[in-house]
């Protein structure tokens, strides 16, 4: 109540200057939220990127191999922090821990092999040959309304991976040799 009395009492330059402050912090919250916002369309651009950076012309196919490799193994340091991972066809993240009850009513952590929550896809790698995991993706239909949107993503995706053929180099490094120096000494 005192405080009303006070702001009935005061003029119009006396309530501006109180509420300058709030007036200076505006365009920082705007910018702040145009940032979060950029920065979720990007996230949920990537599928779009990726397919017109396969689409591209005039790259090697070593490139385009190498780029593949990595949008289908990518996770940044705090999505894995987080235990998130990014999905190659909806753009999603998903949890690679997942929480059940097992048989006795406990709450118990076991990770996601399933991959996606949300399209059912799953990236994965195939039998090694010669040091060369091949990675490979597949899927179970949903749902969902986005489905035909998925299943046409998902089909370039695998024209892709079949085509250039990604893979994880797993050639065991010749630095890595079994010889252990150890050195004593004996004052």
């Amino acid at each position: 109540m005192l405080l009303a009395t006070h702001i009935k009492d005061m003029n119009s330059g006396e309530l501006f200057s109180i509420m300058t402050p709030i007036f200076f912090l505006i365009p920082i919250v705007v910018v702040i939220i145009a940032m979060l916002m950029s920065v979720k369309y990007f996230q949920a651009c990537a599928v779009k990127r990726m397919l017109n950076y396969m689409e591209q012309g005039g790259l090697t196919e070593e490139s385009k191999r190498d780029y593949l490799k990595k949008y289908l193994t990518h996770a940044t340091n705090s999505d894995l922090r987080k235990g998130l991972r990014q999905c190659p066809v909806c753009a999603m993240k998903y949890a690679l821990k997942t929480q059940k009850t097992n048989s006795r009513g406990d709450v118990v952590e076991e990770w996601n092999y399933n991959g996606c929550t949300h399209c059912n896809t799953k990236v994965y790698e195939e039998n090694e040959t010669n040091g060369k995991a091949y990675l490979a993706v597949k899927r179970t239909p949903t749902t969902s309304v986005k489905e035909t949107e998925w299943q046409e993503t998902f089909k370039k995706l695998t024209h892709y991976i079949s085509y250039y053929r990604p893979y994880i180099d797993k050639t065991p490094d010749s630095s890595d040799g079994d010889n252990i120096t150890i050195n004593i000494t004996i004052r």
